[in-house]
């Protein structure tokens, strides 16, 4: 079992600002990330504390829930405690990848390649919940990575041994912060020459438990090595050939800067869900405050020790008088609700017009397709980016099999307004009239969402078809008995007389 090592707080401690290429100097090291890989992981960062949440956020709250002054330390780990991350940022990403990958991936050639396409893992998972997986974390960090790699069998040696020994390619999930160094070729359309993977395998120890190792995968484009951290350092475990003499290593951008690095194209969104995130938690602690009055004391004169402001406290209040408890009035607490209210509606709109409020009154055509040109616009960048790294993932994967690959392709249509009755009519006027054809009709309506995508236009059409040959088969007999009943009741004339 091998997965990948998260970004954590020990890569963000090590990153200090500006880096350069000059900060290395263990070349022989295959463990050391490049100066590249450091610069990512800031970006990294805000968006890996959103996708986790809570848990992690709490688990950092000194970087994004910062303790404020004279704020004692109880007071502040039960705010802590209490601050809950709201995942709005996660949900814009969800809608987003849902609108890409809304139709599944259609693949045409060999049937092999669709029973291929039920279990591309070798752990039973489908390509298009593969690929959801890997364009959600595309979307997320600006990009994601799969290889397309294939078992060793021992004592093959022609594609028929292959498939009779029933071996086929599966393709591994790789993390962006799996790939902790590369070099490739400008000169050669950025080509990789080398790249490293950094890697977890938990292995079995004794008869019950088991022990992770952490491991470093080299790959060249004729050849990998595997080595493996040691009590005394790192030392190669394996190496073999790579069968199809390129790195099979494929990336699906959304913020592409160079070959495996990028930006994430929501890191603005997610500074702001942080946001909403600590006003939230703010505004959680004064009502957790409000609930429960301060006592004031006047006359008090012990001044000795500063007196934090927290729940179960008192603030002593010289010269003289009497004790009583102060509460804030609600009004105090409405700034803080509409600043929520306004990062909300901020985090809906910046998240590609797709969770803005719903407008009031009717809008035009061109007012909707105004509203969706850029989100339009990112979805179909990305998505012919996923389509091109799929074709490149069959073809390596067919390169292995000796076969010719499938044509991939993903269906661009973004547009989720569904059909409502106004249109249904029209299009029922414009088929009555002859001036729509029964097909034209159904894929309007398969795109209005009035059916569901797996149901396929053709079926219904030969099933349309069969039913009509059905029916005009039965008015025929139909016909026909009525014309052999007719006939046998009709008066028989006499024979005309000579």
């Amino acid at each position: 079992m091998v997965a990948s090592i998260p970004v954590g707080s020990r890569d963000w401690t090590n990153w200090q600002g500006a880096v350069s290429v000059n900060d290395f100097t263990d070349a022989d090291d295959p463990s050391v990330p490049t100066a590249e890989y450091w610069h990512q992981t800031a970006k990294w960062e805000p968006v890996r504390a959103c996708l986790e949440g809570t848990a992690y956020i709490r688990a950092n709250a000194n970087r994004y829930l910062p303790q404020n002054p004279l704020e004692l330390d109880d007071a502040y780990r039960g705010r802590v405690s209490r601050s809950v991350y709201t995942p709005l940022f996660n949900k814009v990403l969800r809608v987003a990848t849902g609108l890409i990958m809304r139709r599944p991936i259609n693949l045409e050639g060999d049937a092999f390649w669709e029973e291929f396409a039920t279990d591309v893992d070798r752990a039973g998972t489908g390509l298009d919940e593969f690929v959801r997986d890997r364009l959600y974390l595309s979307l997320a960090y600006g990009a994601s990575s799969w290889l397309v790699d294939f078992p060793k069998g021992e004592g093959i040696r022609t594609l028929r041994d292959q498939a009779e020994a029933q071996l086929r390619p599966y393709l591994v999930p790789v993390d962006p912060w799996s790939v902790i160094g590369w070099r490739h070729d400008p000169r050669e359309s950025n080509k990789l020459q080398q790249v490293r993977l950094r890697e977890m395998a938990v292995v079995q120890k004794g008869r019950f438990g088991t022990e992770g190792k952490e491991r470093i995968r080299v790959i060249s484009p004729d050849s990998f090595e595997l080595w493996e951290r040691q009590p005394n350092g790192w030392a190669p475990i394996e190496n073999g050939p790579i069968a199809i003499g390129e790195i099979p290593l494929v990336t699906t951008y959304s913020g592409k800067i160079a070959t495996l690095m990028s930006t994430p194209p929501m890191g603005e969104l997610a500074q702001l869900s942080l946001a909403y995130y600590r006003v939230h938690s703010d505004l959680q602690q004064a009502l957790h405050v409000a609930a429960q009055p301060i006592l004031v004391l006047k006359g008090w004169d012990d001044q000795s020790d500063p007196v934090g402001m927290s729940v179960n406290n008192a603030l002593a209040m010289p010269p003289e008088g009497d004790a009583k408890y102060v509460e804030p009035a609600s009004s105090a607490f409405d700034a803080q609700r509409e600043e929520l209210e306004g990062l909300a509606n901020a985090i809906k709109s910046l998240g590609m017009a797709i969770l803005t409020e719903e407008k009031s009154g009717v809008e035009s055509g061109k007012a909707k397709a105004l509203d969706r040109l850029d989100s339009n616009s990112l979805l179909s960048v990305v998505s012919v980016n996923l389509e091109r790294t799929l074709q490149q993932s069959f073809d390596m994967a067919a390169a292995y099999m000796g076969m010719e690959p499938p044509v991939v392709s993903l269906d661009r249509d973004f547009d989720v307004e569904t059909v409502d009755g106004q249109m249904m009519t029209a299009v029922n006027t414009l088929f009555s009239s002859a001036l729509l054809d029964r097909e034209t009709a159904l894929r309007i309506l398969q795109r209005g969402e009035l059916f569901d995508d797996t149901i396929e236009v053709e079926d219904i059409l030969d099933r349309a078809e069969i039913e009509a040959e059905a029916k005009l088969e039965q008015d025929m007999a139909r016909l026909e008995t009525e014309a052999e009943i007719a006939a046998a009741n009709a008066p028989k004339q006499a024979p005309p007389k000579g």
